[in-house]
Protein backbone atom coordinates (compact mmCIF):
# COMPACT_ATOMS: atom_id res chain seq x y z
CA UNK A 1 0.00 0.00 0.00
CA UNK A 2 1.46 3.45 -0.63
CA UNK A 3 1.07 6.11 2.31
CA UNK A 4 -0.47 9.40 2.19
CA UNK A 5 1.34 11.94 4.50
CA UNK A 6 -1.14 14.05 6.33
CA UNK A 7 -0.62 17.04 8.57
CA UNK A 8 -2.23 15.94 11.72
CA UNK A 9 -0.96 15.73 15.30
CA UNK A 10 -1.03 11.94 16.04
CA UNK A 11 -1.71 10.40 12.58
CA UNK A 12 1.45 10.03 10.13
CA UNK A 13 0.39 8.48 7.43
CA UNK A 14 -2.79 6.70 6.02
CA UNK A 15 -3.38 4.62 2.98
CA UNK A 16 -6.08 2.64 1.37
CA UNK A 17 -6.49 -0.25 -1.13
CA UNK A 18 -9.56 -2.47 -1.93
CA UNK A 19 -11.46 -2.69 1.29
CA UNK A 20 -9.27 -2.06 3.62
CA UNK A 21 -7.47 1.23 5.41
CA UNK A 22 -4.28 1.32 7.01
CA UNK A 23 -3.44 4.42 9.50
CA UNK A 24 0.15 5.00 10.28
CA UNK A 25 0.23 6.55 13.53
CA UNK A 26 3.18 9.06 14.75
CA UNK A 27 3.99 6.14 17.43
CA UNK A 28 4.95 4.07 15.08
CA UNK A 29 1.81 1.52 15.42
CA UNK A 30 0.03 0.61 12.26
CA UNK A 31 -3.62 -0.37 12.03
CA UNK A 32 -5.86 -1.77 9.34
CA UNK A 33 -9.36 -1.38 9.73
CA UNK A 34 -11.42 -3.69 7.32
CA UNK A 35 -14.97 -2.29 5.25
CA UNK A 36 -13.57 0.95 4.44
CA UNK A 37 -15.07 2.14 0.68
CA UNK A 38 -12.71 3.97 -1.17
CA UNK A 39 -15.55 6.95 -0.80
CA UNK A 40 -15.07 7.46 2.78
CA UNK A 41 -11.22 7.07 2.47
CA UNK A 42 -11.67 9.85 0.26
CA UNK A 43 -13.54 11.77 2.68
CA UNK A 44 -11.25 11.04 5.34
CA UNK A 45 -7.98 12.63 3.66
CA UNK A 46 -10.02 15.19 2.29
CA UNK A 47 -11.77 16.57 5.25
CA UNK A 48 -10.28 19.62 7.05
CA UNK A 49 -9.58 17.61 10.18
CA UNK A 50 -8.59 14.54 9.05
CA UNK A 51 -7.95 13.17 12.99
CA UNK A 52 -11.53 14.22 13.41
CA UNK A 53 -13.00 12.75 10.45
CA UNK A 54 -11.60 9.24 11.19
CA UNK A 55 -12.00 9.21 14.60
CA UNK A 56 -15.81 10.18 13.97
CA UNK A 57 -15.95 7.99 10.99
CA UNK A 58 -13.98 4.39 11.75
CA UNK A 59 -12.72 4.94 14.87
CA UNK A 60 -15.66 4.79 16.81
CA UNK A 61 -17.26 1.99 14.83
CA UNK A 62 -15.34 -1.10 15.38
CA UNK A 63 -17.78 -3.37 14.90
CA UNK A 64 -18.49 -2.03 11.27
CA UNK A 65 -14.84 -1.41 10.47
CA UNK A 66 -12.80 -4.03 12.12
CA UNK A 67 -9.28 -3.67 12.93
CA UNK A 68 -6.09 -5.21 13.82
CA UNK A 69 -2.42 -3.59 14.88
CA UNK A 70 0.07 -4.84 12.16
CA UNK A 71 3.31 -4.05 14.11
Amino acid sequence: MNFQKVEISNIEAIAHEGDELQVRFKTGAVYEYKNVESSLHHEIVNADSVGSAFNRLVKTNPERYPFRRLN
